[in-house]
């Protein structure tokens, strides 16, 4: 994913926190499951991410 698209799926967790406070009966809980599971990946690879960063660092103080 790149960056908008972390930002969408940051933007549809939202959508789904909203729409699940506001009116749950009334939402569709197949298409929330769907967004917050793209949202989950993305948060999952931005921590993959500075994890990789973290581990760069910690092995440039090493040398």
């Amino acid at each position: 994913m790149v960056g908008n698209e972390i930002a969408i799926a940051m933007g549809d967790a939202l959508t789904v926190d909203i729409r699940m406070e506001k009116d749950p009966q009334n939402s569709r809980i197949e298409n929330c499951e769907r967004m917050l599971k793209v949202a989950a990946h993305a948060i999952m690879q931005m921590w993959d991410d500075v994890q990789a960063e973290k581990a760069r660092r910690a092995k440039l103080l090493q040398t």
